[in-house]
């Protein structure tokens, strides 16, 4: 459980629990101890009634007047019994019958009376007209457990009542609390989305400094990679020039006549200049989209489409696009026109007549990039496969444009596949690239190894 909600609103809940039962056990205590009380303070009235009843006759004998004794007493098994000692003599209340209750020293105690009934017991003792009288008189604590029950029954479900309130209050304030780290969460979703630039700061002070720290360095890598990215391109500037030199020294009369060094030279060179581009190209990926970057498939293929056509326009290609309306991507602007700029030169180079670009609708990115030319042999195709082999090392005239496509496509988590196009005939390579939600959570595209499989099996 790493969600702070849920440990916070679990925690408060358990603490309410807590407190809870900690007051039901006290509530039971204190309601027992105050029936008991009562109790103790009624019996004591009844007795001091009962002596206050009695009236001793001219042989001192004790007699009660019925019309002072309470009428409980004479309602057989009540529960409220009496029992007076006097000298020579022992005073039952008729609520007995014929029954009798165990009788202790003066004090409050608790025994079983007629019918096993549960019985509360006063019992003291009195001086009247110089007699010793001992009077017990007794309540039903049957009857008292079932209103404490009562009562307790009530209090629970108060109590019960009252916390189920509590813990909605408490989870509506932790969510009103909590709400800005809501709203962090969808900024950074957001983010990743290329669908915002930054991450709100209207946060509360507990966690405004690690926003900022974040913001900081969101910037900071933009900077830095639009900063490599100009570096590079100077540094490429620089190292074209005394390549160029060297070219222009193999045409050099002193090395006319040295064939083979003239060859070697000429060789190395280009193979100089190879490496050195694909090596820049690929140090200048950025493999992220720059925060708040979101771009529109069909206005950069088509700006993309009409510079290839124009490049090759002596070949009068036709070049077709299918691409659903409205359709968005969160990819850097120079990771996305280099590599479908790389893909659309190698199909306009080998196309007969005809290149098609096709992008799929759903989640990701799904794009297929086909010609009519000759296409790939098939051994190669598995070689490549099958050993991951470098395009531009296994298949001459696919060269370093398919290898450089297929390291922008891996800097997203995503991967470029090849085989034969199915209506047009020749070649077509297949990018997929997973959406950025699915990136952020660890969760790969689901289809993209299907789509490349697929790719494969038409080989």
């Amino acid at each position: 459980m790493n969600s702070l909600k849920s440990r916070l609103g679990w925690g408060l809940v358990a603490a309410l629990v807590v407190l809870f039962v900690l007051q039901a056990a006290i509530i039971h205590v204190s309601v027992g101890n105050l029936f008991r009380d009562l109790m103790a303070e009624q019996l004591e009235h009844n007795a001091e009634a009962l002596l206050a009843a009695m009236s001793v006759g001219p042989d001192r004998s004790i007699v009660l007047l019925p019309s002072q004794v309470d009428p409980v007493f004479r309602r057989p098994l009540s529960g409220h019994y009496f029992r007076i000692e006097v000298p020579g003599a022992v005073l039952y209340s008729r609520s007995l019958w014929d029954e009798d209750f165990p009788v202790a020293p003066p004090g409050l105690y608790r025994a079983v009376g007629p019918e096993g009934r549960p019985l509360l017991i006063f019992t003291r003792r009195y001086i009247a007209r110089g007699l010793p009288i001992t009077i017990s008189v007794t309540d039903d604590l049957a009857a008292v457990a079932r209103r404490i029950r009562q009562m307790q029954v009530l209090a629970g479900a108060l109590s019960l009542s009252f916390l189920a309130l509590l813990v909605i209050v408490q989870r509506a304030i932790l969510v009103h609390a909590l709400r800005p780290l809501d709203r962090v969460h969808q900024d950074m979703a957001e983010l990743e989305r290329g669908e915002a630039a930054r991450v709100t700061e209207e946060v509360p002070e507990e966690i405004l400094p690690l926003v900022l720290a974040f913001n900081r360095l969101a910037g900071s890598m933009a900077r830095r990679v639009e900063r490599s990215r100009t570096s590079l391109g100077n540094l490429a500037h620089a190292i074209k020039t005394p390549l160029s030199l060297i070219r222009q020294a193999t045409e050099s009369p002193e090395l006319a006549a040295a064939t083979e060094l003239r060859q070697h030279i000429e060789d190395q060179a280009g193979r100089i200049g190879t490496l050195v581009e694909r090596e820049l190209s690929r140090a200048r990926l950025a493999g992220e989209a720059t925060p708040g970057e979101r771009l529109d498939l069909e206005r950069e293929l088509g700006a993309l489409l009409r510079a290839v056509q124009a490049v090759h326009r002596e070949r009068d290609i036709r070049i077709d696009m299918r691409i659903p309306a409205g359709r968005t991507f969160a990819i850097d602007r120079e990771d996305f026109l280099e590599l479908f700029g790389n893909l659309l030169d190698n199909a306009c180079k080998w196309a007969v007549g005809r290149v098609r670009v096709t992008v799929e609708d759903g989640r990701g990115l799904v794009v297929a990039v086909e010609d009519d030319g000759p296409g790939c042999p098939p051994g190669e195709l598995e070689n490549i496969a099958r050993r991951g082999v470098r395009l531009d090392e296994a298949a001459p005239g696919h060269g370093l444009g398919l290898s450089i496509a297929g390291d922008v496509a891996e800097s997203y988590g995503g991967g470029l596949s090849f085989g034969r196009s199915p209506e047009l005939g020749g070649f077509v390579a297949r990018v997929v690239l997973p959406d950025p939600a699915d990136r952020v959570h660890g969760n790969p595209m689901r289809g993209a190894s299907g789509a490349a499989e697929a790719v494969r099996g038409e080989t």
